[in-house]
């Protein structure tokens, strides 16, 4: 993590030895990103606990699994992703391709989330029948842009862990206008691009 708050942290101690928290625990809220006011909300970076105003739903835990694949330790399995459409059906990503898979959460990548493209991300274009090949060398580096004949897909997908949660994810976090900083430190948007 950009911070210094991996598993070999110096950081943490030394809050925890100093008495400036209880635990080494850590918790970042990135906050909300979306293109527009009502889809923006600031993040939260907490030590020795987490913000009770930012958690809901029964806790889920399990142990670290530290290896080679898996760096962080943060290892899960996903049952299912599932896309949920306007007219209330929904359709999966992962059961085309033969079941779930294992993924690890990585608190320093910069976007949301990474798809191996095949079979994964080539499930999703087929699914909601658009092409996503471009790239932006915007703020979000290196995530994928929508071609210019597609429109987007605005709906809410969600992450079924397995034996835990069903994480919904809002569209606005995943559909934005590629974004650049000036050299000034404006925040401009391209909002034929998302």
């Amino acid at each position: 993590m950009g911070l210094g708050l991996g598993s070999n942290s110096t950081v943490l101690p030394a809050l925890k030895d100093g008495k400036h928290s209880n635990s080494r625990v850590w918790i970042v809220f990135y906050g909300l990103t979306g293109a527009d006011d009502n889809a923006q909300l600031d993040g939260i970076l907490v030590f020795g606990g987490y913000d009770e105003a930012k958690v809901a739903g029964q806790p889920y835990t399990q142990d670290l699994e530290i290896r080679p694949d898996c760096p962080t330790g943060m290892l899960l399995a996903i049952d299912d992703i599932i896309l949920h459409f306007p007219n209330g059906t929904i359709a999966s990503m992962v059961t085309p391709s033969g079941g779930g898979f294992s993924s690890y959460i990585t608190p320093g990548n910069p976007g949301l989330m990474s798809l191996h493209y095949d079979p994964y991300f080539q499930e999703f274009e087929q699914i909601t029948e658009t092409t996503i090949s471009y790239r932006t060398f915007g703020l979000e580096y290196y995530t994928m842009l929508y071609s210019d004949d597609s429109e987007p897909f605005r709906r809410e997908p969600s992450i079924k862990i397995q034996g835990g949660p069903s994480i919904h994810i809002p569209s606005s976090e995943l559909v934005r206008p590629e974004r650049y900083r000036s050299n000034h430190s404006k925040l401009f948007s391209f909002e034929s691009r998302r």
